[in-house]
């Protein structure tokens, strides 16, 4: 079933912020979003297809983020594991395009939760999305 987060970035962080300002934990987080795929549009930033684990970074429009409490982060990029059979496709697009990618979140609690919420001690929050089998799709 289509959510209208997992087309929209920004509307997917908006619906993040409040789960989580909701008391959502990263256990309820990885049970709502684990599994599920995305589509989502961005820029190629770095792209890294070694054999080992290939991965690219997508740039996102800033999305900032409250989360509560006075907290707030500003989630603007994924680091992303590509798909071995995906590799020809990355290869082809050049740092600094513009890609529409699809992804799927980790669903595998512990140890890997879909979503991360770090509190520093400095106060700060980090939150980390944790996606993988990255595609780029054709327009």
């Amino acid at each position: 079933m289509d959510h209208p987060w997992d087309k929209c970035w920004t509307t997917f962080v908006e619906r993040l912020a409040e789960q989580i300002r909701s008391g959502s934990t990263e256990e309820m987080l990885t049970s709502f979003y684990g599994g599920k795929s995305v589509t989502w549009c961005g820029t190629l930033d770095e792209k890294d297809l070694d054999e080992l684990a290939p991965s690219v970074a997508v740039s996102l429009p800033p999305a900032e983020m409250d989360v509560g409490q006075g907290r707030h982060d500003c989630l603007d990029c994924l680091g992303l594991p590509i798909e071995e059979a995906s590799r020809s496709r990355w290869e082809k697009i050049e740092i600094g395009d513009q890609v529409r990618f699809t992804a799927t979140f980790t669903d595998d609690y512990p140890p890997f939760p879909a979503i991360a919420i770090k509190e520093l001690k400095s106060g700060r929050v980090v939150v980390l999305v944790s996606l993988r089998k990255a595609t780029p799709l054709a327009d």
